[in-house]
């Protein structure tokens, strides 16, 4: 989430596309041990990294 828009700025679908392994953009799934994620994991992703912690 914080890397793949530096990588090639998309939106979650396009990203989520990307780190699988039958169509991704670049190799930072492989490299991060993703097998795959679709645009609901990375919506909720991007919401626990903006939540406020403590």
């Amino acid at each position: 989430m914080i890397v793949a828009p530096i990588v090639k700025p998309a939106s979650k679908l396009a990203t989520a596309r990307g780190l699988d392994g039958e169509t991704f953009f670049s190799s930072l799934g492989e490299v991060l041990g993703l097998e795959g994620a679709d645009e609901d994991e990375l919506y909720l992703a991007m919401d626990f990294l903006l939540e406020p912690q403590g």
